[in-house]
């Protein structure tokens, strides 16, 4: 979106609202802003691209129409200068004609004066400047009384005094009404403007709403771009294909190292509504909860998610989590108090369509009592149709999930090799805590390691050697499934590979073959042409003989005549057999061609078609059929072409809010260029080609950033703004806006 830099005007219309109220100047600035950045907005989704997204076009019709009000600032200020015009009043223009007068007269008076031999030694400098708003001369303390007048000031040593000559007194005084009465007119102009505003109050706080719903919006966008997010589908299973939890993949892009977030994938059916998530500490287990908290909340606000397509979400009414300990002891809460605070809202306020996020549930607590309260709340949610994921490290639940119908277990994967998570979601078998393993590698000494094993007991070592052995085959299963892959798909790149040397030699055959006919074809061209010379010669050569004497007995006399006519078919019969030979050599494959749009018979306005003749994209801006010619927009310029020269452009359509992104048209810009460390040239060619583009996104207002430095970049910028066509003001930024290192150019139209 074309976004200009606007601010919020919400105070300037509260300050607007009473009857008596008169804006400043500087209040009129942004609201001046907003209604250029809502004019580019509106151009914006004018374009063809826009009016095929419907939620964007419903969006657009909302915006209220103020340019009313944009024609009654324009004809007041202006903001080049950040002045009021002159021609705000009639009134204005005759005061300041008044002061203009006076103010060349006091110049001149003071001018002669400074000329006049008889007093010029008195002056410290022979310059004019003001003091309190009078005009004032430097004169020396030690010649003071050569020049009679009024002192305004001293200088910081007092050696110069800067005097009002008598001369001047009068003028000034004139000088000072007139600006009084510039002062008066300037405040009535001000309240007749701020009455025009007070009717748009409403109007402006609508399109700064707008504005903001609209900046919201293309930021989910862009993030969700940014991030490789897609478009989830709503069903009653709840199915995520590798998710990615927001906050990690924003803090692993920050670093570089965007691939480092581990995927989730998650799948709970309607047949399986409770999943109880085991392992290993650090393994994954909370982030797998906030990720599908955060997601589906994500996902019923209208944004898409980062997730691959395929992924699934359901629609639930509520949502509650109980993720963390909140233990207080300004509260009286423990660990087990805290979480049950949670519970107890959940069980008195869920109902049937709930996704509930249950962290560590039952701990804090007995073993015993805790395992037995989870498995009645688990029960209690699960009957009243509640989606619920829930982590724990009770055995009893473990067991519990795996022989209970509607629960599924799932563990977050360990590496018993290395001794560390992988963050991976295994569905269908629940994990062993490995709490010794973990602290082993944490340093706690071996000898405590084994005490603690002793301790155990057996029955529970023999659970947890029963899941470690589930989960060796589960791994070398894996690896298994991982090797077969990696097998099939170096077979289809091997087939890959083959293809296409077999298709670089058939083109090599193709190559050699058309080669070897030309050539051959050649040949027998050039056998042909010189066997008909040599049976010219010997039909010749024959004829000589028949018609000269000889004598008998001569070799000549006595030599059989060959047979003409018998040498020509025989000739003719071995150069028939080459021809056909040559004719009878494979062929050349002929030479696919590209497949092209179909020319275009009938279109009509607004429609974005492709122009053959130039290659580029454009919209028709009439109707027209047949061999017709129709006007058609193409960047700037506005053209005219036949109608078969066209070809349809098949455009993604999308739609605002939950339906999948569409990517921005090539060289989308921002509102504002930046020319800090050009060379006036090269600053100069890239801010036309800027302004053009600006012209053809739509922008009425762009900000262009030079700088300070010596000022020579800010006067080739501003030079080139002021004489070209498409720029109808210019001025220097408010302090707000980077201030005399930048400058605001408002657009207007450009005819190609």
């Amino acid at each position: 979106m074309p976004f200009a830099r606007f601010d919020d005007v919400q105070d300037i219309l509260q300050r607007a609202a009473p009857e008596a109220a008169i804006l400043d100047i500087s209040d009129f600035l942004p609201v001046r802003d907003l209604l250029s950045t809502v004019d580019s907005v509106s151009a914006f989704l004018n374009r063809a691209e826009c009016l095929a997204m419907p939620g964007l076009g419903t969006l657009a019709a909302e915006a209220a129409d103020c340019t009313g009000l944009s024609q009654a600032i324009d004809r007041v200020i202006d903001f080049s200068a950040g002045v009021i015009r002159d021609d705000a009043s009639p009134q204005l223009k005759q005061i300041r004609s008044g002061i203009g007068a006076v103010n060349r007269r006091i110049q001149k008076v003071l001018e002669s004066l400074l000329r006049n031999q008889d007093v010029s030694g008195a002056f410290q400098e022979e310059f004019i400047t003001t003091r309190q708003d009078r005009y004032v001369l430097a004169v020396r303390r030690d010649e003071r009384s050569r020049v009679e007048g009024i002192v305004h000031d001293q200088s910081n040593s007092g050696q110069t005094l800067f005097v009002e000559p008598a001369s001047i007194v009068e003028p000034g005084n004139e000088l000072e009404r007139l600006r009084l009465d510039e002062r008066d007119e300037l405040r009535r102009i001000l309240s007749r403007l701020s009455s025009v505003l007070r009717e748009y109050i409403e109007p402006l706080r609508g399109n700064s709403e707008l504005l903001i719903r609209y900046d919201a919006g293309f930021a989910i966008s862009a993030w969700a771009m940014d991030y490789d997010c897609g478009c989830p589908a709503f069903s009653d299973t709840l199915k995520l294909n590798s998710a990615r939890h927001p906050l990690l993949a924003a803090h692993f892009r920050a670093q570089g190292r965007p691939g480092q977030v581990v995927p989730l994938d998650l799948e709970i059916s309607s047949l399986k509504s409770v999943i109880v998530i085991t392992g290993s500490n650090t393994g994954g287990k909370t982030v797998t909860l906030k990720t599908v908290g955060l997601l589906t909340m994500m996902a019923q606000s209208g944004m898409h998610v980062p997730a691959l397509p395929g992924s699934k979400l359901a629609l639930f009414e509520q949502i509650f989590a109980d993720i963390g300990d909140e233990q207080s002891i300004e509260q009286s809460l423990s660990t087990f108090s805290s979480h049950m605070t949670t519970i107890v809202r959940v069980a008195t306020e869920a109902q049937t369509r709930a996704l509930i996020l249950l962290d560590e549930i039952g701990a804090g607590t007995d073993p015993a009592e805790g395992a037995a309260l989870a498995k009645a709340i688990l029960l209690e949610l699960h009957a009243r149709g509640c989606r619920v994921i829930a982590t724990t490290h009770y055995g009893e639940l473990k067991i519990f999930a795996q022989t209970t119908e509607g629960f599924l277990n799932a563990s977050v994967e360990f590496d018993l090799e290395t001794l560390r998570p992988t963050y991976r979601v295994i569905a269908g078998l629940p994990g062993s805590s490995n709490a010794l393993a973990i602290s082993q590698r944490l340093g706690l000494p071996r000898p405590l390691i084994a005490r603690a094993r002793e301790l155990m007991g057996e029955t529970p070592q023999a659970l947890e050697q029963t899941l470690k052995q589930a989960e060796g085959v589960r791994r070398a299963l894996d690896r298994e499934r991982t090797a077969t892959g990696k097998a099939r798909k170096e077979a289809e790149e091997t087939a890959q590979r083959l293809q296409a040397e077999w298709r670089e030699l058939d083109a090599k055959r193709d190559s050699l073959l058309a080669r070897a006919r030309e050539q051959a074809q050649e040949v027998t061209q050039k056998t042909r042409t010189e066997a008909n010379a040599l049976l010219e010669e010997l039909r010749v050569a024959l004829r000589d003989a028949r018609t000269t004497p000889h004598h008998a007995g001569s070799p000549a006399a006595t030599a059989p005549v060959p047979d003409l006519g018998t040498l020509r078919r025989h000739t003719r019969e071995i150069l028939a057999d080459v021809t056909q030979a040559v004719e009878s050599l494979p062929a050349p494959k002929a030479p696919e061609v590209p497949h092209l749009q179909p020319a275009l018979t009938e279109v009509s306005a607004g429609q974005t078609v492709r122009v053959r003749s130039l290659g580029h994209r454009g919209t028709v801006l009439e109707p027209g059929h047949g061999t017709q010619e129709v006007e058609v927009q193409v960047g700037i310029m506005r053209i005219r072409v036949p109608v078969s020269d066209l070809e349809a452009l098949v455009l993604p359509v999308a739609a605002y809010g939950a339906a999948q992104l569409t990517a921005p048209p090539p060289r989308q810009i921002d509102a504002e260029i930046h020319l800090l460390g050009l060379r006036a040239e090269e600053a100069a060619n890239r801010l036309e080609e800027y302004l053009y583009d600006a012209l053809e996104w739509g922008l009425t207002s762009v900000r262009i950033v030079h700088g300070f430095g010596t000022g020579a970049l800010r006067n080739v910028v501003q030079d080139l703004l002021r004489h070209h066509p498409a720029v109808r003001t210019v001025r220097p930024g408010v302090p707000a806006e980077g201030g005399g290192g930048v400058t605001i150019a408002e657009l207007g139209h450009l005819d190609g």
